[in-house]
């Protein structure tokens, strides 16, 4: 049985001493960027260590945690071991999987598939690794509603504890209208719309992600469905509370992410379907990464970790390969020729070979891959072919 008792002190640690931020530092030194998010007891230090760049390139806005997270946010669970009653709440895992979404672009992604994803960015690679991080961070929105929460209850309970009602688990008939990926798909494209004025459409293109993080997109039916049932994400007697909590969250994760700044500019983006796609891959391979207990473990065991000795635990167990990167080989033309293939004796390159070689040394950088196919491109190259 889950000891109530066990999760009330943890819930205590968490919401009335731990959960208590006391300060942002950000540093910018010499080297890469060092910043953290310092809460007391150590129980949350979510920030970048200057090794592992755990976090976002350039310099984050400086953001008041004094306050913390409201007692009702921090009571947002996402997961639950029916074995162990260990169990981890929202922000949490949305911090995890956003840290490793960005060590997954600094240190596994292709350079390729990046430059498919930042190429329709204003900022090009800069904004596509704060785009993809977070995605992660949001990816689980949909977890604060009531259709995932009622599932567990004393989870359930200690989130009705704090006004955030939702009726019981087997009282709750339609709740399979609402999975937490399309309820996250619905409730990013409402903030997006509330918060930053895009339209409807704008919002598809990244709330689609969320959508489909468990592999496949929702139809318009599903979000049709979802619509007609608007309980699925918000409790009616305490919907005001409930989008208190999803839009709190989703405005932590912008901060903390460093995109509050960065969603007017993307307004006005057309991600290519490649690009949603590989976004929608990186962001399930997070997911997959920051849901595994053996590298992220559960509360109440993990709860006095700092964040910066869980990712960098949880990092270096994962021991993911590093991408392949080319370097240019030394020595003369002849010198690598006959390095690379097992010629007979007396063997020379050719001239042409030797000419390549020296061709692709004064080339000052390799063709863009996959360019931009414009409309008027397009048409440019039907011309020259007429």
């Amino acid at each position: 049985m889950f000891q109530l008792s066990s999760y009330e002190r943890i819930r205590s640690d968490c919401i009335a001493g731990g959960h208590k931020a006391t300060r942002l530092g950000v540093e910018q030194g010499h080297g890469p960027l060092s910043s953290a998010i310092y809460f007391s007891k150590g129980m949350i230090s979510l920030g970048l260590c200057t090794e592992m760049s755990l976090m976002l390139l350039g310099r984050l806005p400086t953001v008041d945690f004094l306050d913390g997270l409201s007692n009702e946010a921090c009571t947002a669970w996402a997961k639950h071991d029916r074995d162990t009653d260990g169990w981890l709440p929202l922000w949490r895992h949305l911090a995890d999987s956003g840290q490793v979404a960005g060590l997954l672009w600094d240190r596994w992604l292709p350079l390729q598939i990046k430059r498919v994803i930042a190429r329709d960015l204003p900022s090009d690679l800069e904004d596509g690794r704060r785009l993809a991080v977070w995605l992660a961070t949001t990816h689980d929105i949909g977890k604060a509603s009531p259709a995932f929460a009622c599932q567990v209850d004393p989870l359930a309970d200690a989130m009705r504890a704090v006004g955030l009602e939702m009726p019981p688990y087997k009282e709750f008939s339609d709740r399979k209208l609402g999975p937490h990926g399309l309820a996250g798909q619905v409730l990013i494209q409402e903030w997006l719309i509330e918060r930053h004025g895009w339209s409807r459409s704008e919002t598809l293109q990244v709330g689609v992600v969320a959508g489909g993080h468990h592999g496949v997109p929702p139809t318009a039916s599903d979000i049709k469905a979802l619509n007609d049932h608007p309980e699925l994400v918000r409790t009616p007697s305490c919907a005001s509370l409930w989008r208190k909590v999803q839009w709190e969250l989703l405005d932590r994760s912008a901060e903390v992410c460093a995109v509050s700044d960065r969603l007017v500019d993307w307004r006005k983006i057309r991600l290519s379907q490649p690009a949603q796609a590989l976004l929608t891959g990186l962001v399930i391979v997070a997911d997959w990464i920051a849901s595994n207990p053996d590298l992220f473990p559960y509360y109440p065991d993990a709860a006095d970790v700092t964040n910066q000795d869980r990712i960098t635990s949880a990092w270096n167990g994962l021991d993911l390969p590093e991408p392949w990167q080319a370097s240019e080989p030394s020595g003369s033309p002849q010198a690598i020729f006959a390095s690379r293939f097992q010629l007979p004796p007396g063997s020379h390159a050719r001239p042409v070979g030797e000419r390549a070689v020296e061709a692709g040394r004064e080339r000052p950088r390799p063709h863009r891959p996959w360019p931009r196919c414009t409309r008027g491109a397009r048409r440019q190259r039907r011309l020259r072919r007429a």
